[in-house]
């Protein structure tokens, strides 16, 4: 099967796309989870297949890459291994190898990928009995391996609904991402893989929300530039007005001195008398009153088209618009949320809550 042509725009290559941002929130949300410790190893799951967790699995561990870390990624999925087909590597021999048998090294199945710093533990051979060889031993000692040699190892696990695999690998992981596709996955489906996790003792970190519809199409991005914009406008009036009232200055110099000058010549000094220079000023009552007043800067800056709407996880999920970038819903010490969409090609939107399950 032509992965390529199914998807066209399944690996974050371009640095600077939208695509390529969705991950690197993504990265910094799991970051953010760690705040006092280190992150080792995370698991991707979903409550089904087909909602989207190899795709994140694979670009995340991209992103992660391209920060300088050592990254590898094992296909955990042993009912059905797609991992070596997404990055175009053999898939003959891997995990199941080194489960199997005592005279295999892991670090002789793991591929080098054409990304710098990424690595992949391929499946292997699809067994016929993957609870038995997950529920082993030998599985812990390969994470504990790995460890030793790779900075980051992310896990694409199977469905935690169809099969107990999942809930077992949750346990050798520091945190578990939960990816589910919006339209797709029922309620009950979602609760029960929770609940599935939760018994497990795994540490949640979020949840990943495929093909989500969001409002507000590209508010991050956009909100942050008009930001940017603002504050460049205010710094650049800033100085403009430092100039004016120093310009401002000078020509109040000049005119004293004209007029001293011009008395020292033995004109009527009684014009002085006669000459009084006001400085027009406004008080704060007076600037709140009159909101139209040229001092209010505001005025100058483009209108932002009414008031804020609440972007709550909630009322986000169920807007209707495609949103192509990510999209900041809330923020908190402890809890940082993020919407966001991968690319165009392949509709895909990303949602993560971090420590907290919508």
């Amino acid at each position: 099967m032509n992965r390529r042509k199914k998807h066209p725009a399944i690996l974050v290559k371009n640095y600077n796309s939208p695509f390529a941002e969705s991950f690197r929130t993504l990265r910094t949300n799991i970051n953010l989870s760690f705040i006092d410790e280190r992150i080792k190893t995370i698991l991707i799951t979903s409550p089904s297949q087909g909602e989207g967790k190899t795709t994140t699995c694979v670009n995340l561990g991209i992103t992660i890459s391209r920060t300088g870390s050592k990254v590898i990624l094992v296909d955990g999925d042993l009912g059905k291994p797609t991992l070596h087909q997404y990055l175009y590597i053999s898939g003959q021999y891997g995990l199941i190898d080194y489960l199997r048998r005592d005279d295999v090294s892991v670090m002789d199945l793991v591929q080098k990928t054409s990304q710098n710093g990424l690595f992949v533990l391929p499946c292997g051979s699809i067994p016929s009995n993957p609870a038995e060889l997950v529920g082993g031993g030998k599985i812990k000692k390969l994470v504990d391996q790995l460890k030793e040699h790779f900075d980051i190892i992310i896990i694409d696990s199977p469905p935690l609904v169809q099969v107990t695999e999942a809930s077992m690998l949750s346990t050798l992981v520091d945190g578990t991402i939960l990816v589910v596709q919006f339209g797709s996955s029922s309620r009950q489906a979602v609760e029960k893989a929770k609940e599935q996790l939760e018994r497990a003792k795994s540490r949640i970190l979020g949840i990943v929300v495929n093909r989500a519809p969001f409002e507000h199409r590209n508010y991050y991005f956009y909100r942050k530039r008009e930001e940017e914009e603002e504050k460049r406008f205010f710094l650049k009036e800033e100085h403009y007005q430092k100039l004016v009232n120093a310009l401002l200055a000078v020509v109040m110099l000049m005119v004293l001195i004209g007029f001293q000058v011009f008395s020292h010549k033995g004109q009527d000094v009684s014009i002085m008398d006669e000459l009084t220079f006001e400085k027009e000023s406004i008080t704060k009552d007076e600037y709140q009153e009159d909101p139209s007043s040229s001092h209010d800067r505001n005025d100058l800056l483009p209108s932002r088209g009414g008031e804020e709407e609440d972007l709550t996880a909630e009322s986000i999920i169920d807007n209707s618009t495609d949103l192509h970038v990510p999209v900041l819903l809330e923020s908190s010490r402890h809890e940082v949320t993020y919407g966001v969409l991968n690319d165009d090609a392949i509709n895909i939107n990303l949602y993560f809550k971090g420590r907290c399950w919508v």
